[in-house]
């Protein structure tokens, strides 16, 4: 009752005040919710003077100014009116009063305002209120581990005309922050009010135990005013400027259990691990390329805490796997996690292979429990053709990172320069066209000296290690240089590398990997990846599959070496 009585003495005292007041002050609203803005109006007739706001600071927050002026001319009598915006944010709920501010030597109206506490709750508690903007944070789980990211989702609600939308910067300690693609726009009905909504997620992932804070995260922007008076320059007028606020969120974050590795632990809400062949047979011919594709699917964890598995590779099989391509996405606010491995395997002998399980350790994150998902063992029958064994397999085993790549260029060796004309022309006419003729003759061995100079591809890693084209005079020396160039993922020295090869394999130049591609037009797998390896080469397209590519020159060696032993076993069958 007493505080009642007192706030009715204030604002009676302020409304008296006012009556004696020569600079007019007023709000646009003064009733409002924690979080939100409003705009203080301040006039100032015939005055150049500039209100002092720093008796603002005590209570509130001043997110902007703007000023404006007009002067109009009556009866030949000339004035000037000025007016100062200020956009304030309510430090705390309760009734308030923006006290009065001096103006040069006159002094603004103290302003009573009641803040109520209403920004605080969520989206769907004020579905009812009909508030026309407000913001809201949340997210699917309020607990997680270390480690362990959190998708959180901030949703803006409008129900006016807004602009200029902007999020101010915030920080998390203990806690990494990661943007998640851009922001969406849908509609959605609280209540009897419908909303535009902006959302726009976030990955939280915590680097400690204990409870992380997401701050009250603040938007500002503009809306449109009160007063309906059309479009145009009036509206831009009426612009209002506000800042809004969503409620702090607290995370519970857990230490990572106890007796477990931190370096090989990994949480998920659920983990799957796909396996596919390249074939469906589980018979393959010596010297055949197969493919080996494994998946791992996550739920709840980035595709960087998934393991990079290690697959052993059977006695009697070369193995060229390419680098796994990861990704992660977000779907129904959950973070879902993809990685993929790719090897191709050549069989060099016939027999039975066997591919061991694969098995994959990781911890349920809702059952708090440590879980095994693998793949089981497989094997397949090899084929041979002839006495084709693993010694006559070439190897493919390149040491260390040497690269192995030059340019195919035949240079056509030249006897000596051949005895010009000039050389008679000189004998005819003196000692001085002699001097040139010999000079002519420096002159045109050094040009040849040069364009026998041979090519060289330097390792940039290890420039040590280089190897001239000139110098590589086997296929199997050709073969290892194409698979490190394989390896190294560098398309032009696969270019370089694989012509050398296919000069060599086939015992006739090669110009270009199409050659290579109609010498072989039976292998339809084989012309794709040379088609590809061409889009790449001269369009700059996109390459992924060195692995395979590098099988299925390698399976060309090896059929060859099958073929020739097969027909040596011939000639001695049948002798001639």
């Amino acid at each position: 009752m007493n505080k009642k009585v007192l706030y009715f003495i204030i604002t009676s005292l302020m409304m008296a005040q006012a009556a004696y007041a020569q600079v007019e002050a007023s709000v646009d609203h003064a009733n409002l919710a924690l979080g939100q803005s409003l705009t203080l109006t301040i006039v100032l007739p015939d005055s150049g003077d500039k209100p002092d706001l720093t008796p603002l600071n005590a209570n509130f927050e001043i997110y902007g100014t703007s000023s404006s002026s007009q002067m109009s001319i009556i009866n030949g009598k000339t004035s000037s009116q000025s007016s100062y915006q200020i956009t304030l944010m309510p430090k705390n709920p309760g009734k308030q009063v923006i006290p009065a501010l001096k103006v040069g030597n006159d002094t603004t109206a103290a302003i009573p305002i009641e803040v109520t506490q209403g920004a605080a709750v969520s989206g769907k508690q004020v579905a009812g209120s009909h508030r026309e903007l407000f913001a809201d944070v949340s997210s699917f789980k309020q607990t997680t581990y270390v480690g362990v990211p959190v998708v959180i989702s901030l949703k803006i609600y409008i129900a006016v005309s807004v602009a200029n939308l902007s999020l101010e910067q915030f920080d998390i300690p203990n806690a990494k922050i990661q943007q998640q693609g851009k922001s969406i726009q849908y509609q959605d009905t609280q209540g009897n009010t419908n909303y535009q909504v902006v959302e726009q997620k976030y990955l939280i992932t915590p680097t400690a135990a204990g409870d992380i804070t997401i701050p009250a995260l603040r938007i500002r922007g503009v809306r449109a005013g009160q007063n309906q008076r059309g479009g145009g320059f009036f509206a831009m007028m009426d612009q209002q400027p506000f800042v809004i606020s969503s409620k702090p969120l607290v995370l519970k974050v857990k230490s990572t259990p106890a007796g477990i590795n931190p370096m090989t632990w990994l949480p998920a809400n659920s983990l799957n691990i796909s396996e596919s062949w390249s074939q469906n047979s589980r018979q393959v011919k010596v010297g055949e390329a197969i493919t080996r594709t494994i998946t791992i699917s996550t739920d709840g964890v980035m595709a960087t805490s998934l393991p990079e598995l290690e697959f052993s590779k059977p006695q009697g099989v070369n193995a060229y796997p390419d680098k796994a391509n990861s990704s992660d996405v977000i779907v129904g606010g959950k973070l879902r996690a993809h990685k993929t491995f790719k090897i191709a395997y050549v069989p060099t002998q016939a027999g039975k292979i066997e591919f061991p399980a694969t098995k994959v350790e990781w911890w349920d994150l809702k059952s708090d429990s440590m879980q095994h998902t693998q793949i089981p063992a497989t094997s397949f029958e090899v084929i041979g053709d002839g006495k084709t064994t693993a010694s006559t397999v070439a190897t493919n085993a390149v040491e260390g990172n040497k690269v192995v790549a030059s340019q195919n260029t035949t240079t056509n060796n030249k006897n000596s320069a051949p005895k010009s004309i000039w050389f008679y022309i000189a004998l005819a006419i003196g000692a001085l066209w002699l001097i040139s003729v010999l000079a002519l003759v420096v002159w045109w061995r050094s040009r040849k000296k040069a364009s026998q100079t041979p090519q060289e591809v330097i390792n940039k890693s290890n420039p040590a290690q280089t190897v001239v084209v000139e110098k590589i005079t086997t296929e199997k020396e050709a073969l290892n240089a194409f698979v490190v160039a394989c390896k190294n993922q560098d398309v032009q020295a696969m270019n370089k590398a694989l012509l050398r090869f296919a000069s060599l394999h086939y015992n006739r130049p090669i110009y270009s990997v199409s050659d290579i591609k109609d010498l072989n037009n039976s292998n339809a797998k084989l012309a794709d990846l040379i088609e590809q390896f061409n889009l790449a080469l001269y369009r700059d397209a996109q390459f992924g599959h060195f692995g395979e590519f590098a099988a299925e020159i390698s399976a060309l060696t090896i059929k060859k070496k099958a073929v020739k032993a097969k027909d040596k076993s011939l000639d001695e069958f049948y002798p001639r």
